[in-house]
């Protein structure tokens, strides 16, 4: 009944909600087929057509809905012009085209206590396989920037806990850095520099914070960082000098674009917020 599906979405939406995540439902009628066709094959080719705008109308509706909701979440924009969009991709083609060709990178063979597992791409062509490619073995995790470069880390080491950065570029990698901790890195808001912090406890001292581009370029923005943050405006928050006798630190903010490093306070014992 319909009371019960809203009780159904309102419980799922929820646990969504509970797991911090933005979750939205949507109520649709279960009563008749959507669509015209019936079994699987018949069915991918009727999505097909949807995509090229000559699908069905119930099931284009739908399928509208369902993006705008993803995108209003995601996007957090409102959800009329979230629709307003999804309606303005298919009606130009653009949702066609980019399942016309495209391409699913993917680690599989994932296993923990080797730290990495196998990088994978697949590429297909209107709805159809058209080639597998193994990458890279002993991948640890992938990172998309903003600005569409894929970073690789792999040849992660369980005893130490640091791998090795690589920019994957077409099927090719290319080292960026070596030996970096994967608690103490991250890639800035416009995807062009990687902040990592490198040679971390070896020898009891504490690691040096660097900035590289996806050219390899390397430049020491300061010593003896034990962790940092990066904000979204690409402030850097640097925690120094741990001293393991009282566990204060002193706790430094480098503004985006300025080279000049600020004290905000030593021998710091608790950072209630920022």
């Amino acid at each position: 009944t319909p009371y019960e599906a809203e009780k159904l979405a309102s419980c799922m939406v929820n646990i969504g909600r509970l797991s911090g995540r933005r979750t939205a439902a949507v109520i649709t009628n279960m009563d008749i087929p959507l669509g015209y066709s019936v079994g699987n094959l018949l069915e991918v080719l009727e999505a097909v057509d949807t995509l090229r705008c000559e699908g069905p109308s119930d099931l284009t509706e739908i399928c509208l809905t369902l993006a705008a909701k993803m995108a209003s979440l995601t996007l957090d924009t409102p959800f009329d012009d979230a629709m307003e969009a999804a309606r303005e991709c298919l009606a130009s083609g653009a949702a066609y085209r980019k399942f016309e060709v495209n391409r699913v990178l993917y680690i599989s063979e994932f296993e923990a206590f080797k730290g990495g597992g196998t990088l994978n791409l697949t590429t297909y062509k209107n709805g159809k396989i058209v080639s597998e490619e193994q990458i890279a073995e002993n991948v640890h995790s992938l990172y998309r920037a903003n600005n569409g470069k894929f970073i690789v880390a792999k040849d992660y080491s369980t005893s130490r806990k640091i791998f090795d950065l690589y920019l994957l570029t077409g099927n090719k990698l290319s080292l960026l850095k070596e030996e970096v901790s994967p608690e103490m890195f991250a890639v800035s808001s416009n995807g062009d520099n990687i902040y990592c912090v490198t040679g971390f406890g070896v020898e009891g001292k504490y690691g040096n914070l660097e900035k590289l581009n996806f050219k390899g370029e390397t430049e020491i923005v300061t010593d003896n960082v034990f962790d940092f943050e990066l904000t979204t405006e690409d402030d850097l928050i640097l925690y120094k000098n741990l001293n393991l006798d009282d566990g204060s630190f002193d706790l430094q903010l480098r503004l985006n674009g300025k080279r000049k490093i600020l004290d905000i306070g030593t021998q710091v014992d608790e950072i209630i917020g920022y």
